[in-house]
């Protein structure tokens, strides 16, 4: 093996290295220890320096150029033992997820510093020995004394639990004084050293979970059994106690063990060694020990928040250890405690977990001569069940006798390794070897094989390279891969190595003799894909040995080359060709390479003509002869017929010659799926022809040359005695686009499948066979795929499990989709495919985007395009607040003025939005069209014959124009933005402003309404509706909007304006106007502004809907005239909050049948102008405003409500309809005259103004009451006199109430639209007349008219 080595060499870049801590740290660095470790993040490794010096721990984070910045510095108390990552589970997480942390060891302390953000400090009874990581906790040794046979060992599951003892099952011999050495979490093992015998054992760990039956034995013999929560190493047998009062000794045992505890004042018995006379107990079996912790506070059980509270009898009954003399202060969850107050026999009180095991050990040890008292000083009192246990999986029964009686342990040390072939191993280095043990794991176990030793001083791994740095004798670096000598190392140093201190990456760190450390830098291993897909198709199908070989082999020939040229891609593909073909014994001397992309010729233009017509030759030459044509003799190469290869039968890879090539070749066809490789096809196909030449495997032969016409082509015999053996699997090609095509129609055999190497062809051929299922029904997944080679087929499996259970369940097309998430398929992963093998996938996708079924995985959603759909699983896992409406975020100082203008920023934010829509600008074209805060474009030209005068009145008459639009879009984005924002109540809402301005392209000169005439009030309803949609973004479900916050909303200048009022308004529609204070109320209401008492009194009655609110009602009352009492003083109210309270009142008493309410309602309906005309003002929206109101008042009663029949609403709103005799008088009011003396009206009702609120009124109190007589009374006449005694406007209405009554009669279809317009109008809309033709009761136009309203009335109900 050393002779293998001798001839191979690599070498290392060495440097002197500082650690980062020296940077920061003066003091002396005698005492200074530091190492590098990993920690792997979403997959991702990243590397530490962990520094210790003193009391100091620094932590730095290491870059990929080995550059360490520093990240975080501790100070603690006293100095440093150790430090190290480990995790622990977080019970609050998802999954149980874990929390990493940074474990730092004191003597009496642990300290952890989570990484998210939590501190704890944990007090220990004792002097920590050696603490290691585990996977969720940490594994605690005592330090060993003098008079300590042998440490205890306990766990710490999470930093806020207490210590929990760990049970040691020792099987065979019990007289074993173990220490421990090394701990692992990930497998879970541990390995001890005899302290005895020097041999070293592995252990396995395993968390107890399982409840124990404890059998308890008095010394009198009488037994009794209890339930507890002691964990049992073997739960289907009864553990025994037994209790030696003159030993102090408690004996757990069962039918295969014997546990023994230790009470605490008993310090003579091991952990590990049965206590007893000699201290060894003649049971037979398994032995072992469990250790319990004590509780010592007096009063007290033991508890979370007091982990050391259960121990501290046991840590004063140990001897005169004395704690620091600095202050502790542990973390707020665990206890403050100063060693020296307490007291050395402290009353020890029971722990709740054994309440059960103290009141059956009452009835127990009671009476005779060794009678113990179970109350207030029980030695019993507060054992903590074991949380761990250990069992022996490995011990080394070749023990050197000639370094037997060295003591070794302050040179062991252990780690993992796994070599290049995949084995993994334990590795133990004593003094003066390196011990590797075998192990495989499984899902349950660690199963331990043959082990060897290599002679060594220190020895560390690279796990990058999947080696061995071993340092030998003479000072001398090796490179090992497993037993497997791969080659030396050589630097250049002014002295010589004194130990190895860490590694990674390629990067071993290194003392020297003289103390100073040095970073010796080894040569990584070039990677290709291309490369590292074949290196792994041949780990599948090599013996392990081989495949090491082969691989040291590759390491050191790859790192020669690549110092001579600096090798990359498909030059690194080439070389790994050669290399592979020296290898199998073929002489690669006459073997041209072939590159990936177009063959290199000359730059004369008559070489290259001849270069391409050769081309063409070997081309016809290939066709004739898959044709089975004869060649022509001109064709032929004049070398490649007569070349001849030689191959070296001896050679170390021949015997494996077939499985190489056939493993290569499902790499080949492996590459074909990926597109990205297309140029490595010909060079690996050039591989795979010498092979095949060599092997005579004329079918393979004929497969590539038909795919690569210019391949060489050479003959070559294989050995007679071979040839059986080698090929009886190569009978025919395996090509996967045939086996694909063939997949939708007919069976065919299984495609061979390298586990690991080949995944794509591997999901592919399933997903396809899913296909199959549309023409074939279910196929037999052992008809599919199957296995090849010597790797672990644990994903095929998994694979072909998750294709049963799809292809049983889903539909073909729901199946591929789900499969093909599941296994990893991503969109640029199908960018990467074939085009013939990627349309079918894409079919399966766009089939299932649109309506895919719930239940899927996540991963399909995030294929499908389908983010919104993913995130809602993860919500219904559990409440994700990313799906709630975002909060305002404090703009940056250039995005202030587009937030503050635009009002509809925080939707482009909005998460849900961009994963439903995120290939869609629907959202971001509708912010465009509702922004109302950036001024219009007038682009116009300015004629010759227009003056600058004329053109600017022009300009702002296209603005007066564009404005209207503007003014309306508040009412749109109110819709749009309605419930998506949570503000924040420290600031004020932001309102879009509403401009009116215009601006003349290219220069943005200015255009402003000033020299048009316009309205004066133009702007205060579009103003007002701005508001309101500023208001209606809030979010219905936010409870922080309380008074004070909207009043802080108020202008600077405290000035009501119109965008407040409607934000008021807003505020009621949402609910938040609840909140809204009294004082606050009559604040608004007595300052006067017409448009804030209009929307505060809507705003109120909205919110209190339905609810017949007292307080809301006086409120309204007070503007409401005919509320008032008979002789109050009469208050000087606009009539747009009149209407507004008279509004209010339908609102708040929605449904309620309110009898006062609405025979004042009714009156409203048919007020007179008044005799100076008081009431004229606003007189149809204030009629109006009363009919919507009674509407809502008796809404759906119709007739079942008793207390309104004497009123006779119907035959009252009929008569203001028809313009008829009112049946009766009205309580109209005070005055009893209120008739006008300027206007003159008749008797009968003026049905201009009474008429719609009349229509509506009907249609609300009847409505779905499909009351054919009340609807009769709203039929669109058929007769042209009648129609024209409609206005157009009241026929729109009578149409709508019609629908509304009689609900269940209206169909969305044509033909029902059609049935409501009278045959005399459909007959003459849109028929062309003569002039004297036309009837002069009724016109085209006319008809046409009706014929509209009708049709956008019958539509308006749908």
């Amino acid at each position: 093996m050393d002779s293998v080595q001798g001839g191979r060499r690599v070498l290392a870049r060495v440097s002197e290295f500082q650690p980062s801590g020296d940077q920061f740290l003066c003091e002396t660095k005698k005492s200074r220890k530091w190492k590098f470790i990993v920690e792997n993040r979403n997959g991702l490794d990243v590397y530490y320096e962990l520094y210790i010096c003193g009391n100091k721990v620094i932590v730095s984070h290491c870059n990929d150029s080995g550059a360490c910045t520093v990240k975080a510095t501790y100070t603690i108390g006293s100095d440093v033992v150790q430090a190290f990552l480990c995790q622990f589970a977080d019970p609050e997480a998802e999954d149980n997820a874990n929390v990493s942390a940074l474990c730092i060891v004191e003597e009496a302390f642990l300290h952890f510093y989570c990484s998210s953000g939590d501190s704890f400090t944990v007090p220990l009874a004792f002097q920590a020995g050696s603490v290691f990581p585990l996977k969720n906790g940490v594994l605690v040794q005592e330090r060993k004394s003098n008079s300590m046979l042998t440490p205890q060992l306990y766990c710490l599951l999470h930093p806020a639990d207490m210590l929990a003892p760990v049970t040691v099952n020792l099987p065979g011999s019990a007289g074993d004084c173990l220490e421990l050495v090394w701990a692992c979490p990930d497998p879970p093992l541990a390995v001890f050293v005899n302290i005895e015998t020097r041999a070293y054992s592995i252990w396995s760990l395993k968390q107890l979970e399982s409840m124990g039956t404890l059998q308890l034995i008095a010394p009198d013999g009488s037994t009794s059994h209890c339930t507890a929560n002691l964990h049992s190493a073997a739960a289907s047998h009864t553990p025994t106690v037994k209790f030696d009062p003159g030993l102090g000794i408690m004996s757990h045992q069962s039918s295969k063990e014997s546990l023994h505890l230790n009470p605490p004042h008993s310090r003579t018995a091991s952990p590990f060694v049965p206590s007893g006379g000699s201290g060894r107990t003649p049971e037979s079996g398994r032995l072992g020990r469990l250790i319990l912790p004590w509780s010592g506070a007096s009063g007290q059980g033991v508890t979370r928040s007091e982990p050391l509270a259960a121990m501290l009898h046991h840590c004063h009954s140990r001897g005169p250890y004395q704690a620091p003399p600095q202050q502790r202060t542990s973390s707020p969850r665990l206890a403050r405690i100063d060693y020296r107050t307490i007291p050395r026999c402290a009353p020890i009180t029971f722990s709740p977990r054994l309440v059960g095991v103290k009141r059956r050990m009452s009835s127990v040890f009671s009476g005779g001569d060794h009678d113990v008292s179970l109350g207030e000083t029980s030695f019993l009192d507060g054992m903590v069940a074991p949380a761990m246990e250990m069992n022996r999986v490995w011990v080394d029964e070749a023990i050197d006798e000639q370094t037997k009686d060295l003591d070794d342990r302050q040179f062991a040390k252990a780690f993992l390794y796994k070599d290049f072939s995949g084995k993994h191993y334990v590795c133990i280095l004593t003094a003066g070897s390196l011990r590797l043990v075998e192990y495989t794991q499984t899902s349950h176990t660690v199963v331990f094989s043959n082990s060897f030793s290599l002679t060594c001083k220190d020895a560390l791994p690279l796990e990058k390279l999947g080696v061995l740095v071993l340092l030998r004798e003479g000072n001398e670096l090796s490179l090992y891969c497993g037993q497997q000598a791969v080659c030396c190392v050589g630097f250049e140093y002014k002295c010589g190595v004194a130990k190895l201190i860490s590694s990674v990456r390629c990067d071993v760190y290194m003392e020297m003799v003289s103390g100073q450390a040095v970073q010796a830098i080894l040569p990584p291993l070039p990677t290709f894909t291309a490369v590292d897909m074949c290196l792994g198709a041949l780990q599948c199908v090599l013996p392990h040995d081989i495949y090491n070989s082969l691989h040291s082999l590759w390491y050191v020939h790859a790192v020669k080359v690549s110092k001579e040229t600096n090798l990359a891609g498909i030059q690194l593909l080439n070389t790994f060709c050669t290399f592979l073909l020296d290898a199998c014994g073929v002489d690669v001397t006459e073997i041209e390479p072939v590159s990936g992309s177009s063959p290199i010729v000359s730059e004369k233009e008559d070489e290259d003509w001849c270069r391409l017509l050769g081309d063409l030759k070997k081309s016809c030459a290939s066709t004739a002869y898959l044709v089975g044509l004869p060649p022509d003799e001109e064709t032929v190469p004049p070398t490649s017929a007569c070349r001849q290869l030689r191959v070296n039968v001896s050679s170390f890879l021949y015997k494996h010659l077939p499985v190489v090539f056939f493993s290569l070749h499902l790499v080949h066809e492996e590459m074909k799926l990926n597109c990205l490789l297309h140029g490595n096809f010909i060079v690996l196909a050039q591989l795979l022809v010498t092979l095949g030449t060599c092997l005579s495997c004329h079918s393979y032969l004929d497969y590539y040359y038909s795919a690569y016409p210019v391949l060489h082509c050479s003959m070559a015999s294989l050995h007679t005695e071979h040839k059986s053996e080698m090929m009886e699997y190569l009978s025919s090609p395996c090509d996967v686009m045939l086996w694909l095509q063939n997949a939708f129609d007919s069976d065919q055999d299984p495609f061979p499948i390298l586990s690991g190497v080949t995944r794509r062809t591997q999901d592919i051929c399933i997903a396809f066979s899913i296909f199959g299922q549309l023409s074939q029904g279910h196929r037999d997944s052992s008809k599919i795929v199957k296995p090849f080679g010597l790797g672990s087929d644990t994903e095929l499996k998994s694979a072909v499990s998750l294709y049963e259970k799809l292809s049983k369940e889903f539909s073909p097309m729901n199946a591929v989709v789900q499969f093909i998430a599941v296994q990893g398929f991503s969109p640029e992963l199908l960018q990467s495919l074939p085009r013939g093998v990627e349309i079918p996938l894409r079919e399966a996708l766009h089939s299932c985007c649109n309506d895919p079924p719930t239940g899927w995985p996540t991963e399909a959603y995030h294929l499908l395009g389908r983010d919104d759909l993913a995130r809602q699983k993860e919500v219904a896992k559990g409440r994700d607040p990313r799906l709630e409406p975002k909060a305002t975020i404090r703009p940056s100082k250039q995005n202030t003025m587009e937030m503050v203008s635009d009002g509809m920023d925080h939707l482009m934010d909005d998460e849900i939005l961009q994963m439903r829509f995120s290939q869609d600008q629907r959202i971001r074209e509708v912010r465009r069209l509702l922004q109302s805060a950036k001024p219009c474009r007038i682009n116009l030209k300015q004629r010759p014959e227009v003056s600058d005068h004329d053109f600017i009145e022009e300009q702002e008459q296209r603005l007066f124009l564009v404005c209207q639009r503007t003014m309306a879009l508040p009412v749109a984005r109110g819709m749009f933005t309605l419930g998506t924002l949570r503000p924040i109540v420290t600031e004020p809402l932001p309102v879009p402003p509403l401009t009116l301005k215009g601006q003349v392209p290219p220069r943005n000169t200015a255009v402003n309404l000033d020299h048009i005439d316009i309205p004066a009030s133009m702007t205060d309803w579009p103003e007002f509706h701005n508001g309101v949609a500023c208001g209606l973004v809030i979010d219905p479900r936010m409870k922080e909007v309380h008074s004070s916050w909207i009043t802080y909303n108020q202008p600077v200048d405290k000035q009501l304006t119109n965008e407040h009022a409607g934000f008021l308004l807003a505020l009621g529609l949402t609910g938040h106007l609840n909140n809204l204070d009294t004082r606050r109320i009559h604040s608004y209401l007595s300052k006067g502004h017409q448009l804030t008492s209009t929307g505060l009194l809507l705003g109120l009655a909205a919110a209190k809907r339905g609810t017949s609110d007292l307080e809301v009602t006086r409120t309204l009352s007070v503007h409401v005239q005919a509320l008032l009492p008979i002789g109050s003083s009469e208050l000087d109210i606009p009539p747009l909050v009149q209407t507004a309270a008279v509004v209010g009142i339908g609102l708040v008493y929605e449904g309620s049948a309110h009898r006062h309410m609405a025979e004042v309602l009714l009156g409203e309906i048919g007020r007179p102008a008044g005799p100076e005309l008081e009431n004229a003002t606003n007189r149809e929206s204030h009629a109006l405003a009363a009919g919507i109101a009674l509407g809502m008042v008796a809404l759906g009663k119709a007739d079942s409500a008793v207390g309104l029949l004497d009123l006779k609403i119907a035959d009252t709103l009929f008569s203001y309809m028809t313009a008829g005799q009112l049946k009766r008088p009205l309580k109209l009011g005070k005055k009893e005259d209120l008739h006008s003396h300027l206007i003159m009206e008749t008797s009968e009702v003026n049905t201009h103004v009474t008429a719609p609120g009349a229509i509506l009124a009907l249609g609300l109190i009847y409505m779905k009451s499909n009351n054919r007589s009340v609807a009769h009374w709203l039929d669109t006449p058929d007769s042209h006199f009648a129609l024209q005694s409609i206005r157009p406007d009241f026929l729109t209405l009578r149409t709508i109430s019609h629908g509304m009554i009689l609900w269940d009669t209206v169909h969305p279809s044509v033909q029902w639209v059609e049935s409501r317009i009278p045959q005399s109008v459909n007959k003459l809309a849109f028929q062309s007349y003569n002039d004297d033709e036309i009837n002069s009761d009724s016109t085209p136009t006319d008809s046409k008219m009706i014929w509209y309203r009708c049709i956008s009335s019958s539509t308006d109900r749908h």
